[in-house]
């Protein structure tokens, strides 16, 4: 609750972090046997009273990642469409009254060159793709220690002749793996593997509800690997992919999870995880990366960023959402916000709105098979993502988002006119003023009706 009109920041540094164990009924707190040893340093930067706003920090910060990481700006913004494939999914059922896993499959490596087909002939011709699922079981793949293409999608001289056929069509392909999180437990001796929390126990988690926004413990839990088992993860990982010419790796969880691992003797403190993943990141140096919401140890290695956060807390105190962050990496990394059709994220016509301020390209998460499949599986949250019910929505949204004027253009500033209107400018100069209310809004002879925008020629 705010209590007063000033708006503080400061920075809080916990030296010791301490954990609840469950003791029979009970639970005690427990603290972690050792101090940290690290030193934390604040650097403080003034501006003068013009440049005393929230762009400008974010433009400085910016500044800073590029000194610190040697970030190369771009030449120009990639205008591109990301699309999410879905490719195969497993489930559990019955074969002769015996319990067995199935994989099927949602888009085929033959289904995914369709899709980019049909989109290239109506206009769309700067493709991304991130294929999910398509290895080792789907998308909650087993232990990817090795790489198994699922026979679901085709077989592996398919997988050649898309990638092959991307790469001529000049589009980026990624294909995700998930190194942190462990879906697999049925070895009685996997749990050495896992990161543990304060006590002991490991680190499990069930996945949340989408109603409730509660765990769902109905659902199979998954664990978070310690950092041996990652390290260990990767280096195999790698060496298959290098056989099979895999162009370009989504890390998934790799650049925006970081956690604490409590095991006897080998504790790992959050603050130092990033430092590990350093070296896990170096590993694929000589690799095409995509991250998803990636935090800063990951920017450097990141030739692009799926999913960037858009939205606040939601927290009382945050009055606003800003793409400070957007701002920031704007001129050294391609972006894209989460997919419109995913997730409760916006409606359509506010997508786009968000689309323009902040920067972001535009992303739908799509399914060649009717998504009506999925229904009683782990994977029903996709309900939304069929193709066909998608296509002239991604159509219609690429044809507004290039008669913008900002096609090669980085943002450069954003201000809050009042709450629910912004007014953004791009590094070509074109500023933009965007109306969410309901209501029309008047800036300088402009009037910009609710739910809308407008180019205007600032004073």
């Amino acid at each position: 609750e705010k209590y007063d009109s000033y708006n503080k920041a400061y920075n809080e540094f916990t030296f010791k972090q301490a954990g609840s164990y469950k003791l029979a009924e009970n639970k005690i707190q427990l603290w972690m046997e050792d101090d940290y040893t690290y030193s934390p340093q604040l650097k403080y930067y003034f501006f003068d009273a013009e440049e005393a706003n929230y762009a400008s920090m974010a433009t400085l910060y910016g500044q800073y990642l590029q000194a610190k990481y040697n970030l190369e700006k771009l030449d120009k913004k990639d205008n591109s469409l990301h699309l999410d494939i879905l490719g195969s999914y497993d489930y559990d059922s019955f074969f002769l009254w015996f319990p067995t896993n199935i994989n099927e499959s949602l888009t085929t490596f033959e289904e995914t060159r369709l899709i980019v087909d049909e989109l290239k002939e109506n206009g769309i011709n700067n493709q991304v793709i991130r294929y999910q699922g398509w290895f080792n079981n789907g998308l909650e793949h087993t232990s990817p220690n090795n790489i198994d293409i699922d026979n679901s999608l085709g077989s592996k001289k398919d997988f050649r002749e898309l990638n092959e056929y991307l790469l001529s069509q000049n589009i980026d392909a990624f294909y995700d793996v998930d190194f942190t999180k462990s879906y697999n437990s049925s070895s009685v001796f996997s749990t050495r593997n896992y990161a543990r929390v304060i006590g002991g126990n490991v680190s499990k988690f069930y996945p949340y509800d989408f109603a409730s926004l509660q765990p769902n413990k109905l659902l199979d839990p998954y664990y978070y690997n310690n950092l041996p088992t990652i390290d260990t993860l990767t280096t195999s990982f790698i060496k298959d992919a290098n056989r099979l010419d895999i162009p370009g790796i989504s890390l998934r969880n790799l650049g925006d999870t970081i956690y604490s691992d409590y095991r006897i003797n080998e504790t790992i403190p959050r603050e130092f995880i990033e430092y590990y993943y350093f070296d896990i990141f170096a590993k694929f140096s000589d690799t095409t990366l995509m991250t998803e919401n990636a935090n800063e140890y990951a920017i450097s290695q990141s030739n692009y960023i799926t999913d960037l956060e858009t939205r606040t807390s939601q927290l009382v105190v945050v009055d606003e959402a800003i793409p400070f962050y957007q701002i920031a990496i704007s001129p050294y990394i391609n972006y894209a916000m989460g997919s419109y059709n995913f997730g409760d994220i916006y409606e359509t016509d506010t997508y786009l709105l968000k689309v323009l301020e902040t920067g972001s390209n535009i992303k739908a998460t799509l399914s060649y098979k009717d998504t009506t499949l999925l229904k009683e599986t782990d994977f029903n949250q996709y309900y939304s993502v069929y193709y066909e019910n998608n296509k002239q929505t991604i159509i219609d949204l690429m044809k507004e988002y290039k008669n913008l004027n900002i096609q090669d253009a980085f943002l450069k500033d954003h201000t809050i006119l009042e709450p629910g209107v912004v007014k953004v400018t791009y590094s070509n100069n074109v500023t933009y003023v965007i109306n969410y209310n309901d209501e029309s809004f008047t800036y300088q002879g402009h009037i910009i009706e609710g739910q809308s925008y407008n180019e205007i020629e600032v004073n």
